[in-house]
């Protein structure tokens, strides 16, 4: 009881990590790893707010969603934003570049007909994710599907949903192919709940984002949780 009122005094103190993270991202690829900051950092409490909510009065749009331009300092000490890399007073480190691919459960794609070419999408459900992954709101779908070769497909039909996180769950619980980041889909894919059909991904301009106000960019907590941020994502990069 001692700890624990030492712990929330120092909380009420301020002294804790303030991490804002949109949804998606915070449930498929942070907090799986979360404890090894932890384990490895115990002196830093952390607060991790999982929302796409504004955390600024200045703001533009961005990737389909309401983006900061720069984190307020008593609202976030740290951000991980999806976007362009461009935030006016804030240093902003990428944390990796990201690419979409469309992704099932295995029994989905061995159904009859099989998936084994693109074009065979047409004999299936689409998932829509609702993010906006292209600058010009062009469709993910249309976008791969041409990148592919494949014309004359309609591809909004589908169920909808507001956050890849649940596009993917989706897709691995056999209701459609969802088309979505890898980087999200990691722990499914390795464990065979998700798999690609086809070997084509296609790269995006925007990526993952550290984004901090200068100002506090050097605090000796901000300094800890983005380097960890840095070497967890050079975890997932081909060697």
């Amino acid at each position: 009881l001692g700890e624990a009122a030492e712990r929330l005094r120092k909380c009420e103190e301020g002294d804790t990590l303030s991490v804002s993270v949109a949804p998606s991202l915070a449930s498929k690829w942070l907090m799986p790893r979360l404890y090894r900051f932890v384990t490895a950092h115990p002196d830093v409490g952390v607060r991790i707010s999982a929302s796409t909510r504004l955390i600024d009065l200045r703001h533009r749009k961005l990737a389909g969603t309401m983006e900061q331009i720069g984190p307020r300092q008593d609202d976030a000490d740290l951000c991980i934003r999806f976007g362009s890399g461009e935030y006016p007073g804030c240093t902003a480190t990428r944390l990796f570049p990201v690419s979409i691919a469309p992704m099932c459960s295995p029994r989905l794609a061995q159904a009859e007909p099989v998936l084994r070419r693109p074009e065979d999408l047409r004999e299936r459900m689409l998932i829509q994710d609702d993010t906006l992954y292209f600058d010009d709101e062009t469709s993910a779908w249309d976008r791969w599907l041409a990148a592919a070769g494949v014309s004359d497909m309609e591809s909004s039909r589908g169920p909808r949903f507001s956050h890849a996180a649940l596009a993917l769950d989706a897709a691995a619980d056999g209701l459609g192919v969802a088309l979505s980041l890898t980087v999200l889909a990691k722990s499914e894919l390795a464990t065979g709940r998700l798999v690609m059909p086809f070997e084509l991904r296609l790269p995006l301009l925007f990526a993952y984002y550290i984004v901090c106000p200068d100002a506090g960019a050097d605090k000796p907590g901000v300094r800890a949780f983005r380097d960890w941020l840095l070497e967890e994502a050079a975890r997932d990069m081909p060697r």
